[in-house]
């Protein structure tokens, strides 16, 4: 099996190959000052008295994020992941949204007490 490192080492190959063949200069990507701060907030769950209170906040908000969508967040919230983690994970199943959507939606769920963010 090749490593990550072969794995990386040929997609780089690949995508400089492509820039070269369009006349484009290869760029490496870096992530916004949004995902450098969305990678550094870690959400935890808070206790709840009412097992449901964590979806009456979802289905009363009026953000960006909602529906399905919202609720995939608190299943992906583990303490672990990051925002940025989670939004990742999220747009692989929903519709994309911007970074700022999901940092928007998570500091939402902090100060209605359903999340603390670390």
């Amino acid at each position: 099996f090749a490593t990550k490192e072969a794995h990386l080492n040929t997609i780089k190959n690949y995508y400089e190959t492509y820039c070269r063949k369009f006349g484009i200069t290869a760029v490496k990507p870096e992530m916004t000052e949004e995902e450098k701060a969305a990678q550094k907030m870690i959400p935890e769950m808070m206790p709840q008295e009412n097992a449901l209170a964590p979806l009456m906040t979802i289905f009363m908000a009026r953000g960006k994020i909602s529906g399905d969508a919202a609720i995939e967040c608190l299943n992906y919230v583990d303490g672990k992941r990051s925002v940025l983690d989670i939004r990742n994970l999220v747009c692989t199943e929903f519709t994309f949204n911007p970074v700022q959507d999901y940092i928007e939606h998570f500091q939402r769920l902090e100060r209605s007490k359903t999340i603390k963010l670390k």
